[in-house]
């Protein structure tokens, strides 16, 4: 029992179950070197992914994600503001017809289909976004097989990760949470001040790393807490791969928002003098009323006349900028 090597693994056992009579010989036990109770600190962030001591779990994905290639949009000067710019646009049609399986190409382009170029579900013609042709539940059932028969070759189409099919790029932990080095004691002694019943806080009470939350009476054995810290990790490593999704959720909506504002801001500007007149207005409303009806659950009628309402009142008998009209655009689709 002299060696380094016996006393490491004594204190091994020991840590993990102090209750162990043959444990007495050997105290004060030293916390193992590699003990990091991460799943305390993913559960921490995937419900506070804000908190500044998730800076470095939680890695909000960046609004420009071409692939990284040479001079793709993300690095070009003339797309540091947006990739949605008239100087920028020309180096995006460049780099999606050079890179036609880049998805992020859809997704600028109004997502009329976001699964890989050339798939299924965007050459079935009943997966059309045209209202005569379009099949809600042949198109699903065209999609399901599809991202089945990937899991089955072992490939990935993003859209059909962020539909719910696995395997699924996010279902990866942040790399820092299986290194045994610069283990997120911050976020894990945040999570155990608002949850301390927990297993892995129990834990750590027992060992004495942090102060005991309850009497002596309710703690269990030490050894019996394993199963429900395993337990307890799955789960908050679940809930921080579906923050992941809602996260990508998120940017897909705000880029082909983006996209969309764009579009209509533009075809509404006729004269192109930056600005959009009540004079207008109505190529405006007719072009919303022309993307209204490729979206089966909006009736065209009663939305186009709250968008003109909209128009009208930020106006106030002039005209709208692109600011006003991003925030008109933003309600009018997320609200109205």
């Amino acid at each position: 029992y002299k060696s380094e090597e016996c006393l490491a693994v004594v204190h091994a056992h020991c840590f993990i179950a102090p209750e162990d009579p043959a444990c007495n010989a050997f105290l004060p036990i030293t916390m193992p070197p590699e003990y990091c109770p991460r799943g305390l600190a993913i559960q921490w962030c995937a419900d506070n992914p804000s908190d500044a001591t998730c800076a470095d779990i939680v890695v909000e994905r960046p609004a420009c994600m071409f692939l990284e290639v040479d001079n793709n949009p993300c690095s070009v000067p003339a797309c540091a503001e947006s990739v949605l710019t008239e100087e920028c646009l020309p180096y995006v049609e460049a780099h999606c017809e050079a890179h036609p399986d880049d998805i992020e190409c859809a997704l600028y382009r109004l997502g009329d289909c976001l699964f890989l170029p050339g798939s299924p579900p965007c050459e079935a013609p009943l997966c059309s976004v045209l209202e005569d042709v379009y099949d809600s539940l042949t198109c699903d059932t065209i999609i399901d097989e599809y991202c089945r028969s990937l899991l089955q070759d072992g490939k990935v189409d993003p859209e059909c990760s962020f539909r719910g099919y696995s395997p699924s790029p996010l279902t990866v932990v942040p790399d820092n949470m299986e290194s045994t080095d610069d283990c997120p004691w911050p976020s894990i002694e945040l999570q155990c001040k608002h949850e301390p019943t927990s297993a892995g806080c129990i834990q750590m009470q027992l060992n004495g790393i942090m102060s005991r939350k309850l009497s002596p009476q309710m703690l269990p054995l030490a050894s019996t807490l394993d199963p429900q810290i395993q337990t307890e990790r799955e789960v908050a490593y679940a809930q921080f791969v579906e923050r992941g999704l809602v996260m990508d959720a998120d940017r897909r909506q705000e880029v082909m928002m983006a996209a969309l504002c764009h579009l209509m801001f533009d075809t509404g500007d006729v004269n192109q003098d930056g600005v959009i007149s009540v004079q207008e207005f109505a190529f405006v409303v007719n072009y919303a009323a022309s993307i209204i009806r490729l979206d089966r659950h909006l009736s065209s009628t009663t939305s186009t006349s709250a968008l003109h309402a909209m128009l009208d009142t930020a106006a106030n008998g002039e005209f709208v900028t692109f600011s006003d009209f991003e925030k008109i655009v933003h309600n009018f689709f997320v609200i109205g």
